[in-house]
């Protein structure tokens, strides 16, 4: 792990420059809310409790909500910006998912310089830095690094675009002196309910509903950035009131008209002479209501539409682009769009360069896009307007185009290579983000059947799914993969058929590695009888039906069937065999060595072992970085080892694991938990407690990650530790609290009440865990 530093980087902040850039308008009693509220007036000296240690207040906490484009953003920035000189550090958060909240704590650390991160980088340290940095912030002022007082550094956090507050489970902190701003579109009943039914509600939470501009405001503001004159007071008023001061939407129209692109006057003569203007209006509130869009000020919104006569370029580009990651649409996706013909799937998208730089610059003029050399973002609340002003068929349009835009940039990596290499995963996580939107918005206009069934979305769902299946990254592609097996139940296709296979095959494997064996018995099942069916068909007995036989033997064991798990096991090496398959037959013979070493049998276990490994460094190498399977085989025969007495072939053979997990599986995978787990029981053998807590807590820090995917192993190196802690002597306390936590656990997994007189040991905690974390 990195060396801790003495000196964190302050002052510190982390707000992009967009951002402060941007200048408001009558927001003033919103600003002094947040004056009140936010800005500490005098600095709190840490204090002390009784028993030592430090104590903090409290922090505070306002939250700003409002309708998309009514600003809230904008008030973010221009709060941090302007009262900056009031904390040490300021940091910026996109708060959209908790992915990105991951990543920015990770940015906030390096930043900090919390540790030296250029000696032994790990993400997981990295976050855990920052969050215990801002529960006490340390205040040492640049350049000497001296400490000028004892006190606690001012700091601001902004989580914007919080509108699902489950992302900042884990993020708030508990304790400091510090100020937290979050932004939400979510209506502040429904966060307040949020909140509390994630038990985040233990700190003081002020809410502030930003409301439209009034008319006047809203003239004001079109006034001063178009430099319009006294004579054009009045149409300014007018055209404010018509956008029903949504910032959003008059920063829109003051840009067109300050462009030249439209006048005042024409902007209204048209709105007056628009005939069905208010059945036009019914018409989209109705369809607001069946197709449960967002709640947006529909007649913005329509005339959004009506200002400047958008080119079908730019529409084409915008509708397309609604649908993907708002933060970050990279170069090398928008250059997919010209360079391939998709306007068969939307028409008006642009074939040229030259066009769609055009396209690219018209909706830059009218402030719905902001870009870079390198990034397109997009207003989320732009994005909610195309997709309200889309009917149906150009809505299902434009999602074919943004899904065809996807699988032509991704598919060269997500088909690439063998299952579990890991050379791919950083070119195909970024398709997580674009999904995750689409997912989104699936969701929020599924009424009224307003989709049409995407086999090539629910195919690049299961794909992108299989591929953060192997990070370990669960908790965001459950949707996906249940999205994906929706799409294809409405199908009666041969396609929609494999499909579904490889949806329930990776649902198959998410049990298999989460301890959820009914989960992962039903979908191996499915798959298998699917294979068996297609092969009684066809004649055929391919790499695939070995693989259906394996994964089910794999359910099985989870289950304690072992003897019939070996007869798939074999029946899968027999297909193998016949295909001269040595490289996927070793991977299936690591599953039946850990079969034959539960079973007991640790000579046939060893053979088939050592046989697999053998194969396996003849074709990669020894060491071999291209998967996890190298460093599993080790972990199989440490296990051997272990049930032979011998521990310190077993010790060696683990550590090796490890050293083979950290180079493919990185840092923070739960397989390499699992070695941490197993290396700690080493050294609490030895009487190396301090090492073996240590271990533990890194195990700890990797499943608490997705905690509710991982109960038995929490449960167990939670029991681990508070045996080491009762060796240890002098923390008895903190080792039985620690010994009810694990008790608590295993209860909740195994469904069994904890009996007091009975006490729990390692071999009932070893059961509950997946057998090749044992």
């Amino acid at each position: 792990m990195a060396s801790q530093t003495s000196k964190p980087e302050l002052p510190c902040y982390m707000i992009e420059d967009h951002l402060c850039s941007e200048r408001i308008l009558g927001r003033q009693n919103t600003l002094d809310f947040l004056d009140e509220h936010l800005l500490c007036k005098t600095p709190a000296p840490l204090t002390q409790k009784d028993e030592g240690e430090s104590f903090q207040a409290p922090s505070r906490l306002v939250t700003v909500t409002g309708l998309p484009g009514v600003g809230k953003t904008a008030v973010a920035a221009a709060f941090a910006s302007s009262r900056r000189g009031h904390y040490d550090a300021v940091f910026w958060v996109n708060s959209s998912s908790k992915d990105k909240i991951r990543d920015r704590f990770i940015e906030i650390a390096q930043k900090l310089r919390l540790r030296n991160y250029d000696e032994d980088f790990d993400p997981i340290s990295a976050v855990e830095d920052a969050k215990d940095w801002l529960a006490k912030p340390i205040k040492i002022l640049n350049p000497t690094g001296d400490i000028v007082t004892p006190q606690e550094a001012q700091w601001l956090l902004i989580f914007d675009n919080a509108d699902d507050p489950g992302v900042l489970e884990g993020f708030l902190p508990p304790l400091g002196i510090g100020s937290i701003l979050i932004t939400t579109r979510r209506p502040q009943y429904y966060y307040k309910e949020d909140m509390q039914r994630l038990q985040m509600s233990s700190m003081q939470v002020h809410f502030e509903e930003l409301e439209p501009l009034s008319i006047n405001e809203g003239a004001e503001l079109i006034r001063t950035r178009t430099n319009a004159g006294a004579g054009q007071q009045e149409e300014c008023v007018e055209i404010s009131q018509i956008l029903g001061g949504i910032p959003l939407a008059l920063l829109q129209c003051a840009q067109m008209l300050r462009k030249g692109k439209i006048t005042s006057h024409d902007f209204l003569t048209r709105y007056q002479h628009a005939d069905q203007r208010e059945s036009l209006v019914k018409a989209m509130e109705e369809e607001d209501i069946a197709e449960g869009c967002p709640a947006l000020p529909v007649r913005c919104n329509l005339t959004l539409s009506w200002m400047g006569h958008m080119s079908p370029e730019a529409r084409a580009v915008a509708d397309t682009f609604s649908f993907l990651d708002p933060d970050g649409i990279s170069q090398a996706i928008q250059e997919k769009l010209f360079a391939i013909d998709f306007s068969n799937l939307l028409p008006g998208l642009p074939r040229q360069l030259s066009r769609y730089s055009s396209a690219i610059e018209e909706l830059r003029l009218r402030a719905f896009v902001k870009s870079d050399d390198q990034t397109l973002r997009i207003n989320r609340s732009v994005q909610y307007i195309f997709q309200l002003y889309m009917n149906r068929h150009r809505r299902n349009q434009a999602l074919c185009c943004a899904v065809a835009l996807l699988m032509e940039h991704f598919e060269p990596y997500l088909w690439s290579g063998r299952s579990h290499g890991t050379e791919r995963w950083a070119e195909c996580n970024p398709l997580l983000h674009h999904l995750t939107r689409i997912v989104e918005l699936y969701h929020q206009c599924s009424a009224g059947h307003s989709w049409d069934p995407n086999l090539m979305l629910a195919r690049l769902l299961y794909r992108c799914s299989w591929i953060q299946f192997e990070q370990m990254n669960i908790r965001p592609i459950l949707p996906f993969l249940e999205l994906a097996g929706t799409i294809c139940e409405t199908v009666s296709s041969e396609d929609s058929e494999k499909i579904l296979r490889d949806v329930r095959h990776t649902l198959g494997a998410i049990g298999t590695w989460t301890n959820n064996a009914k989960m992962a018995l039903y979908n191996t099942k499915q798959v298998l009888r699917s294979w068996q069916l297609e092969a009684q068909q066809t004649g055929v007995y391919d790499r695939n039906i070995a693989a259906g036989y394996c994964q089910y033997a794999t359910a099985l064991m989870m289950e304690g069937n072992y003897t019939e798990a070996e007869e798939n096991l074999r029946k899968a090496l027999g297909v193998l065999s016949k295909l001269e398959d040595k490289e996927l037959a070793s991977s299936h013979k690591l599953i039946l060595g850990y079969n034959l070493w539960l079973q007991n049998r640790l000579d046939e276990a060893e053979d088939i072992l050592r046989n697999g490994l053998a194969i396996r460094e003849e074709k990669f190498g020894k060491l071999d970085t291209y998967s996890y399977k190298s460093g599993a085989y080790h972990a199989a025969l440490g296990n051997t080892a272990l049930s032979r007495g011998d521990f310190k072939e077993a010790q060696s053979l683990h550590e090796y694991a490890l050293t083979q997990y950290e180079k493919t599986l990185g840092k923070h995978h739960p397989g390499t938990a699992d070695m941490y787990h197993a290396i700690a029981r080493y050294k609490q053998r030895d009487g190396r407690l301090d090492e073996a807590i240590s271990l533990v807590d890194q195990a700890l820090d990797i499943w608490n990650h997705d905690a509710e995917f991982h109960i038995p192993e929490r449960a167990r190196s939670t029991f681990t530790k508070s045996k080491a802690l009762r060796k240890m002597g002098g923390q008895i306390k903190e080792a039985q609290a620690l010994s009810r936590r694990a008790a608590t656990l295993w209860e909740s997994f195994t469904g069994e009440p904890h009996v007091e007189d009975r006490v729990l040991d390692d071999e009932d905690f070893d059961k509950i865990v997946m057998f090749w974390s044992r």
